[in-house]
């Protein structure tokens, strides 16, 4: 289970990335906009501590004619030791400031998923940072995580740290590149 939520982080983080400049422009964008995001992200995740992998694939799915989006995250593999789960959506992310909002700046994520348990993610535009963390998948109550990350305009790179509330740590990388 811890394996998924990292996945969906990495998932989120990858979604959250600004997309290449189209053919002819020649300005960057000045700040971060769902349209930046739209598309999909596939990778892998892979657990140091116990040579487990999976794969990561995330989707952005823009609504109200751009100004809003949700993210479709499918992990594969026994993410944070559980079976494997079905693909979920994110809650709506819409233009606002705190949870579930997005700005210039970047985005803000809260999410209480079925399978993955409850998590944060925050995306930084300005220097492409993903961070997040969360915890408590009902296959694996005491399992909690956090995410350090970096999302560019093509890929995303994150080293996920997990306690699995027993004493024991583990760690996982996540990779992922837009298509």
């Amino acid at each position: 289970m811890i394996r998924r939520l990292l996945a969906a982080a990495v998932c989120l983080a990858l979604i959250a990335t600004p997309t290449a400049l189209a053919a002819g422009h020649k300005k960057k964008p000045k700040g971060f906009t769902p349209k930046s995001i739209a598309g999909t992200w596939s990778g892998n995740w892979n657990n140091q501590t116990f040579g487990s992998t999976g794969t990561v694939t995330l989707s952005t799915k823009l609504l109200h004619k751009g100004k809003a989006f949700e993210f479709h995250v499918g992990l594969g593999g026994n993410a944070l030791g559980c079976s494997p789960q079905p693909p979920e959506r994110t809650p709506v992310i819409s233009k606002g400031r705190g949870q579930n909002h997005w700005n210039s700046k970047g985005f803000t994520l809260h999410l209480t998923s079925p399978a993955y348990g409850e998590f944060t993610v925050k995306y930084v535009h300005k220097t492409h940072k993903l961070t997040g963390s969360g915890g408590h998948p009902p296959c694996a109550p005491g399992v909690s995580w956090a995410l350090d990350g970096k999302l560019t305009h093509a890929a995303f790179t994150g080293n996920v740290s997990i306690d699995l509330g027993n004493g024991q740590k583990a760690s996982s990388t996540l990779t992922a590149n837009r298509k």
